[in-house]
Formats: C-alpha cells, structure tokens, sequence
C-alpha cells in the first residue's frame, strides 16, 4: 500500500496536477449536483377501488372487500393489506415488500387479478379499478382562484392551464383538485307525472331512445362509398326540453318541460371545495419528472407561471400553495452551512494547535477529502440530501484523525533527521495498514443501513453509502496526499521554530498524563471496577432518556386536520371548518400565517414523501397552513388547537407540526383485531377512555369513528308480489329517485356531459316517498311505497376498516409534551388489565411500530458486520487478546452519549444513534492506532510497561487534538444546526469528551493485564 505514496512522491508534478484538477471538479461537481430535501423513497403501495352506489359497509366488507382481499393476498410480493368499506365504497391499500424495487410487473398482476374478480363482484358493481400511482409526489400546488369567477370559468382556465403545465420538460403528472364535474339535471315533477298519467321510467327510456349517436349504414355507389349518420343527439338543453314524450287521447303532445325541470350544473353537492386564502379555488398540482433537479423544476414551474399570468382574466390570480424547491433549496442550504461552518472551525483549530505550516497540510486534507467524496457521491449516484450531508459531518472526527496520524508521524520522524521522502515512505509502511483497518471497521458499523431491506433503510441508504465514500478517500489521501504536502512543505528547521511555543504546553500536558498512566498501571483492577461501575450507571440511567425516533421537520408550514362526525354532509364540513379558516387568516391574531389552502371532503395531493393523504369523506378537512418561518409553525400549532378545542365543539381536530421519516412524529396507536364489531369496539372505548384520563393527550380518535343512523326499508313480499314489483324494481325505483340515475349524455365542443334524472330536491322527503307513485309494477301501472313497505331506523358503523384481512380498530393519540414511548408506557398498565375474548389482540402501531419494524431491519445485518469487524482486527493484529481490548473499549462510547443526552435533555433520536456508530468508530481507530504503536516499541525491545507509557506519549497529542477539533467543530451544529442535528451533536461532544479521556486510561489498562511483563508471565500463563 506504499506504493501509492511513492507513486506521489516520485511524480511529483502528476502529483500536483491531479490534487488541482480534484479541487475544480469537486468545486463543478458540487455546483451542479442534484438536490432533494431528504433521501428518495419508493411508495410501494397501490389502492384498489370498487363502488356499489347504495349497498351498506357490512354488505360492500362481505360481497366486495373480502374477496378482493383474499385474490390480492394470493400474490406473493404483498406485504400488507388495509381497507375500509364505507356505504356504496371499497378501497383497498396494497403494500408490497420493501425488497421489491421494479414494482410495475406487481402492479400489473394486481390489476389483471382484479380484472378477473369482476365476474364474482355483485351485478352492478363499478370497478374494481388499480391506482398505482398513489405514491405520486406533487412537488408543487398550485392555487388558480379569482373574485368574481364562478367554477365553470376556474375549472375551464385550470385544464388549460394544466394541458400547457403537462408539456413543461420537468413536469411528469399534473392533477385538478378542487372541480367538480357538470351534470344536467332532470328533476321531475311527480304531481305532473301523476296528473299526466306518466311514470318515471317512461322519461328514462324516452331519453335514451332519443339521444343516440349511432352509425346509419354506408351505401355504395359505382365508384365511392358514402357513409349515413343519422341524427339525434342532444345539440342543445333546450332540444332536451322539448323532447316529445308520447301523445294524450286529446292529441296533444307532451314535452319533457312539462313534467321536469332541466338545469345545467354540477354534481350536488360539491364533494370536494378547495379554498385559497379563504376563496375558491382549484388546485393544480404537479409531479416533478424522474431524473429532474429540484432547482430545475422549480426554475421552470415559476417561469411558467409568470408566462401564464400575462394571459389570465383580470382577477384571476395564480399562487403557489406549497413548493417543494423552496423547501429542498432551504433544507440543503442548512445542511450545507452546517457543513461549511464545522469545516471552517476544524481548520481554525488544526492550525491554532498545529501551527500554520503544519495546520495547512492537515487542514488541506479535510476538504480535498470532502470533495473526492462529492465527486463519488456523483458516481454513485447519490444526490446533496439531509443524510448525505449528515454522513460528511459525522465523517469529520475520522477525517481529521487520518490526517493528524500521519502528518505527526513524518513530522516526528523529520524531527529526528531522517529525511522527508524517506520519513513519508515510513509512515505510509507503518500506518496505512492500522489507518484501513481502522476505516473499514468503521464502514461496518453502518453497513447494516446500506443492507437493511426496509423503507427506513432506504432513507437512510445514502448514509452508509458516503461514509463508505468518505473514509476510502480520507485513507487514500492520507497516502497519497499528506505525505505529498509533508514532503513539500515541512522544513525541520522552521518546524522547530514554529512548534516550540507550543511544546512547554504540550510538555506539561505529557508529563501530566505520564502521572495518570502510571498510577491507573500501579491500579489496574481498582481503575477498570471504577470505569465499569461508571458504565454500569450509565445504562442504568439511559432510562430516564427521552426516546424519540425522528426529529421533527422544520418546515415553515403545519398541518391541520378537521373531523366531523360521521354522516355530517360536506356542506356542514365547509360551514364548520370555514370558522377555523377566517381566524387563521385574521392578520391581527395571526400575523404569521402567510397563506393557506382548505380542502373539505379530500386529503388533498401527496405533497411531501412522508405524507399520506386522508381518506376522502364528506365530514373530513385538510388544511395546509404557511407560516413566516419554523418556530412561528410550532407557535401557530398550539395556538390553532386551543382554537379548535374551544371554538369548534362540534368537530375534533388537531394541528400537527411536519414530520421526517415515515411516521408521523409522537403518534402512537392501539390497533384492536378481531372478529365481532361489538367486542372489537367495546375493547376499543376502553382504551379511549383511559387515554382521555391523561393530562395532556390529544387527538384521541376511533378510526371507525361514529355509528350512523340508516333506514331500513322492509319489504313484505308477500305483498310486493301480488302487486307486480321485486326487490329488485323496488331498490333501482328508489335509488333512481334519490340519487339520480344517469340515463345518457349530453356532448358539446368540448365535454361529455351526464345526464340525470331523479326527483328534485323538494320531493325527497320521506313522507313524499311513501305516497308517490314511484315503483313500476309488471303491469305498467305506478305504485306508492306505502302498499308493501315499512321504515325502520337502525345504526351502523360509518365505515369498517380491515388490516391483514382482519376487522381493525385503531385508536389514535399524541401528548403535548410526552414522547410516543413515555405515552405508551403510561397506557402499558391499563392495556395489560384489558381481558380479551380468544381470537382478539391489542398491536402497537404508529411510530413505535414504524421504529419497531426500522430498528429489526437496521439492526438485521448487525451481527454479519460485527463478526467481519472482528475478522478484520484479527487479520490486522493475528491475535485474539489484542482485538478484544478494542470491543472492550467500545461500550465506552455510551457513557458519555448518556451523559449529554441527561445534561442537555435531548432526545435519543436516530441521528443520536448515528453519533455512537461514529463515536465507535473514532474509539477503534484510536485503540488500533494506540496498540500497534506499542507492538512498534515493543519490537524495538521495550517492556511492556515502557512500550505502553511511551506509546501513550506519542498517541496523545494526535487524540486531544482529533478531540479537540471535532468537539469545537460541532459546537456550531449543536447550538444552530437545528433539531435533526442536535441530538447527534451532543451525542458527540460528550462521547467524544468522556469516551477520549476513558480509552487514554483503559486501553493501556486492559493491554497491561493481557500482556504482562516477563516476571508477571511466569505466574499466569497468557494465550498469544
């Protein structure tokens, strides 16, 4: 290995030209390198859908929902399976395993078993239909609103606008929220229909009769064909107004118009309103195109939206509702200062401690191993992202070990008067060995990230693969570009000069560790019992740290969720979370909300990774608030739920802060699973009640929410039979009277317009649907309801939802102040006393389940990587004992970490976990560094005791300052970083801190008993 510093050395002018040229492409490569807020994650999910207009939850769960499960279940690649039936409506989620990256073979076989299952579905069922891109993120939305406009005009301009968006390079997919489509109502007048002796379906069949668009035939003449259209289509409401109907015995015609009115508007009700800053709008939401750059994206969507505002109506207006390039542009400008500042600070203390001379070449090496590692990111293909820049900055300590090492190893020589080619070639021999095993023990300990097969895996794939970068590039730069510079720059003389008024310093730093080394080798039984008794304190004290997952995002936006309860109409919805509306947009209370978007009745686009959109009801809002910045957002969030609680009694809600990963933060739930509804609810009420007796819980919500109220309509048969009507006419008669049945369309220029025919509004009332003529006997003749059927009121559940094929309740709930895991230890008691019927459980959900199930996968590979890690020390020493002393040693790093985490009160966040694989490997490197020095002095015929201080000596600087540097380099993430950095920072800080100061003591400690002098030798003996 050498031979790469030799190779430097001798072609000193290729030497020269490659570091330059490393400098300018890593300067272009970082320039131009692709950016994303977070890591890129696969959405393996697709929705089934299937609709039965009318039929109830328990009857779609039985004759819809169960045999799509069971079909679905049979394709090998599902993972998972939820679904909820609600009255006339099925949907299906289905998730495939995280193992799986090419899924549209998946999706394909998914859609053609669905395509198979429409013989078995009931007659009438509408689908079942396959949405595979339910995993579709719109980087961008889009609000089209203007005073003045109605919806035909905003829907209008919006498919204009979004034909032209759908033609933008970077833009992939483009959707309309917020529309709502035409109708042509025929609403007929029954008083008419019984004065004119007409009955219902007379209208329907004379309507279909009418309006057709058919071919005529072709006649062929000698030398041409010629095609016959005849007419007969609708061109105009008005000819559907004077549809002529049949004749009376007087011969006088009956028109369309006599007998109901004909209106052009839309579906009724408007199930799903957007509003824009309190006014309607439309939402236009764009997908970015795979392979295209955050920066270009949004360069172009803005571009194009000031080219299309020069062409809209005046009083039209378009504004950006969420913009995801802000946020990637915010994000990755964070994270890169971050960067920038503990890089600046680590060559503020390199050349502080080192000298100018020798901080240069140190502190060059930090940098040009930084933009290798750029440059292999590139090749890798890994983008500039929250983790990839966290991977750099927890490469740091490591970084800067290498270079430390080797710089003070020629230095040292140098100083002794070998000569500097020679001494850099020196080094090199000794500790590229030490300095490789040292890294790729180190890459291990992440490895189980790059191998997890899991979605937290995936995010944080890009982790271990730049650390992985990282480390190879500081190790071969330590090679081949610190012994470059040592040679170039180190002159012994101005050395001297320049090191001497740091050496009485560092003398007295020496000669006080001299002390310490020497009283814990005159006490080592006594040292080790203290250190494992601090140890032992520190595990026993982890418990009274705050777990938490994932930190929370640090957008300038909330969320906020609004229910009503279950059969609320989207009307009273929109009234009731209008309330919430206009004091969030009141200036005077809420100065720092920017802008806002309300959907009633639908969760909106996905418009961030981690969000999964809420399911589409009638008594659902979602709202999407922009505050001034970050901390405004969690000001506002409290604000907006003592909003909720006092002014909205009649809906639960909650505002909730942004989240990263793929649980929510802080959300914890109890997921009930069993056969019988009343048991599995009865088992759920239980569990609410005791989570409302919790000071502090909020959002406590049953995902089955209420029961609703539901007529019966019973049927005497017998009856039903004598006058000439089945269940079946009786159930279309009454489905066609209250919801409108489509019959035809109506085509203009442009659209297809249904046609419905139902009873108009004031006749839909239950007296007037027992005493109209509604159903149509056998015989021709129209029959009240009243004659064979009776009401009877019952209720039901509002929907009924399944998880792995079985009825599931869950119980949703989140703390003002507590963690997710101090919440669920509070309900631990409570849950255990619960007595469960055989056949039902109670299964943790939400995030404990998403860490859970991302703690298995991450840690699946562990042992494999630990056991090559043992390999690789026992291939470096060709020992046992000597490895054993370095795992020995890593257990250390935690003392401190739990030492910061109490002090500061920071949570245990994954990050934070991060910082102990990195504070592990900083504690291999310096114990393989540490003992193969003394294996150096023991060779050259020191005792053991005597190899060990004078190794301890020579060790010592290039540990403090590792330290040193590393320490003040996050103090800067620690105090600004933000909430993501945080935990990892102090973490670090104080592990490197306590961990440093116990491997100077313990690891010259365990050697000294496991390597006795002579004397202690012939007491004991010790394998080699």
């Amino acid at each position: 290995m050498y031979k790469i510093t030799e190779l430097a050395l001798k072609h000193n002018r290729f030497t020269q030209v490659f570091l330059v040229m490393l400098f300018v492409l890593g300067i272009s490569t970082f320039k131009n390198a692709p950016s994303k807020e977070d890591p890129e994650i696969l959405i393996r999910s697709a929705v089934v859908v299937a609709q039965f207009p009318g039929m109830s939850p328990d009857r779609i769960e039985k004759f819809i929902t169960k045999p799509l499960e069971r079909e679905i279940k049979q394709i090998p690649e599902v993972s998972e399976i939820k679904s909820w039936s609600r009255t006339g409506f099925a949907q299906i989620t289905v998730t495939v395993h995280d193992k799986y990256f090419n899924l549209q073979p998946i999706w394909d076989t998914l859609r053609n078993r669905m395509d198979s299952m429409k013989g078995s579905l009931p007659d009438g069922t509408i689908g079942p239909m396959v949405n595979d891109e339910f995993g579709q993120v719109y980087s961008a939305t889009i609000a089209l609103s203007g005073d003045g406009f109605d919806h035909h005009e905003l829907r209008k301009t919006a498919e204009a606008i979004q034909d032209r968006l759908s033609s933008v390079q970077t833009v992939s997919q483009v959707e309309l929220y917020g529309v709502n489509e035409e109708r042509i109502w025929v609403n007929a007048k029954h008083g008419a229909l019984t004065n004119e002796k007409f009955q219902f379906k007379q209208i329907v069949s004379a309507l279909q009769a009418r309006n057709v668009v058919l071919p005529g035939g072709v006649i062929e003449t000698d030398t041409m064909q010629v095609e016959i259209e005849p007419t007969g289509n609708f061109n105009s409401v008005e000819e559907i107004l004077e549809l002529d109907l049949n004749e009376r015995e007087s011969g006088n015609t009956v028109y369309l118009r006599d007998l109901a009115d004909v209106e052009v508007g839309y579906e009724d009700p408007f199930n799903t309103p957007v509003y824009f800053n309190g006014k309607k709008a439309v939402i236009i939401a764009a997908a970015m195109a795979s392979g295209s750059q955050s920066d270009a994206f949004g360069t172009k969507v803005k571009e194009f939206i000031a080219q299309v505002e020069k062409d809209l109506p005046v009083g039209m207006t378009l504004e950006l509702a969420t913009f995801q390039p802000d946020k990637v542009n915010a994000a990755v400008s964070s994270a890169t200062t971050n960067l920038m500042q503990t890089v600046a600070v680590v060559l503020a203390v390199v050349m502080a401690f080192l000298g100018l001379r020798m901080g240069l070449i140190i502190g060059s090496i930090v940098p040009l191993t930084i933009l290798l590692t750029v440059i292999g990111m590139s090749i890798w293909g890994v983008e500039l992202q929250r983790m990839s820049i966290a991977a750099i900055i927890i490469s740091l300590g490591l970084l800067v070990d290498n270079g430390i090492v080797m710089a003070e190893f020629i230095q040292s020589k140098v100083s002794h008067g070998v000569a500097r080619v020679d001494a850099a070639i020196s080094a090199s021999k000794a500790m590229a060995v030490p300095l490789l095993t040292s890294s790729l023990t180190t890459i291990l300990a992440f490895m189980p990230l790059l191998l997890a097969q899991d979605v937290t895996g995936e995010y944080l794939r890009s982790l271990s693969q730049v650390i992985t970068i990282a480390l190879l590039s500081s190790w071969f730069l330590c090679l081949f570009a610190t012994p470059a510079l040592c040679v170039w720059f180190i002159k012994p003389k101005i050395q001297g000069c320049e090191e001497g008024d740091k050496e009485p310093e560092l003398s007295k730093l020496q000669l006080a560790y001299r002390r310490f080394v020497t009283v814990i080798l005159n006490f080592r039984l006594s040292t080790l019992a203290v250190v494992v008794a601090i140890f032992a304190v520190s595990i026993y004290s982890f418990r009274y740290v705050t777990v938490q997952f994932m930190p929370g995002s640090e957008r300038n936006q909330y969320l906020v969720f609004v229910d009503l309860p279950a059969g609320t109409k989207v009307e009273e919805s929109d009234k009731v979370s209008k309330r919430l509306e206009e004091w969030l947009l009141d200036k005077k209370q809420n100065p720092d909300v920017v802008n806002m978007v309300r959907y009633v009745g639908d969760g909106g686009p996905r418009f961030f990774l981690a969000l999964s959109p809420v399911d589409r009801a009638p008594n659902r809002v979602f709202m999407v608030v922009n505050t001034t910045d970050y901390t405004a957002a969690l000001d506002m969030v409290q604000k907006t739920n003592q909003f909720i609680m006092e002014q909205l009694p009649e809906a639960s809600g909650q505002a909730k802060r942004m989240w990263l990963g793929g649980s929510e933060l802080g959300l914890v739930e109890y997921q009930v699973v069993g056969k019988d509804i009343d048991v599995i609810q009865s088992v759920a009420k239980k569990i609410e009640l005791a989570l409302r007796q919790i000071p502090g819980a909020v959002g406590v919500a049953n995902d089955w929410e209420n029961n609703v109220p539901k007529l019966i309509l019973d049927i005497d048969q017998a009856q039903a039979i004598r006058a000439g009507v089945s269940s079946r006419d009786i159930a279309t008669s009454l489905d066609s009277y209250l919801r409108g049945k489509e019959v035809t369309s109506f085509r203009n220029d442009e659209d297809v317009i249904p046609v419905i025919v139902g009873a108009a509004d004031t006749e839909k009332t239950l007296e007037k649907l027992f005493t109209t003529q509604i159903v149509s006997s056998t015989n021709g003749q129209a029959l009240p309801l009243v004659q064979f059927a009776s009401i009877v009121a019952i209720s039901e559940p509002a929907v009924i939802r399944r998880f792995g094929l079985e009825r599931t309740v869950t119980i949703s709930v989140k703390h003002e102040s507590l963690q997710a895991s101090e919440l669920n230890k509070l309900m631990k008691p409570t849950l255990d006393r619960i007595e469960l019927p055989p056949g039902y459980r109670i299964a943790l959900g939400g995030e404990l389940k998403g860490a859970s199930k991302a703690n298995g996968a991450l840690f699946g590979y562990l042992p494999q990587c630990f056991a090559v890690m043992i390999l690789l020390l026992l291939l470096q020493f060709n020992s046992i004992r000597r490895p054993l002393i370095i795992l020995l040693t890593i257990p250390l790093s935690l003392i401190g970490a739990v030492s910061g985490l109490l002090i500061t009160g920071a949570y245990f966040t994954f990050p934070a976990m991060l910082g102990i694989f990195s504070l592990a490997g900083i504690i291999i490197n310096n114990g393989i560094v540490l003992i193969d020095c003394i294996e150096q002095n023991r060779k050259l015929g020191e005792g053991v005791r005597s190899a060990i201080t004078l190794a301890c000596m020579t060790r010592l600087r290039p540990i403090v300052m590792t330290t040193l540097t590393t320490i003040l380099g996050l103090v800067p993430l620690a105090l600004s970083g933000g909430e993501f950095w945080y935990s990892m920072s102090i973490v670090m800080i104080f592990g490197m801190i306590v961990g440093t100061v116990l491997t100077l003591g313990v690891v010259p400690v365990l050697y000294s008993l496991f390597f006795r002098e002579p004397a202690e030798q012939e007491a004991k003996l010790v394998l080699a």
